[in-house]
């Protein structure tokens, strides 16, 4: 079982590797990178923002997430 830690490395670690004018990191690449259904992912991505981490480009979609001020400064153990 995958935990939103994880979820959450993979998504700062996809951001710092995306060029620096395009910080939206698609869903479907992490889910790809973990092996994992895009649908897992969006749950962990889902208690992430609830906490502040990310947010979810477009509120209709949940295609794309961005990596928050708080998200970027936190450290994950």
């Amino acid at each position: 079982m995958t935990s939103a830690k994880i979820v959450f490395r993979k998504t700062k670690e996809i951001h710092y590797k995306l060029e620096s004018g395009n910080r939206q990191v698609p869903v479907e690449r992490i889910a790809n990178e973990l092996q994992l259904s895009p649908e897992e992912v969006n749950t962990h991505l889902v208690s992430l923002q609830t906490l502040r981490l990310v947010r979810f480009k477009d509120k209709a979609t949940t295609d794309t997430v961005e990596m928050t001020k708080i998200g970027l400064s936190t450290q994950v153990g």
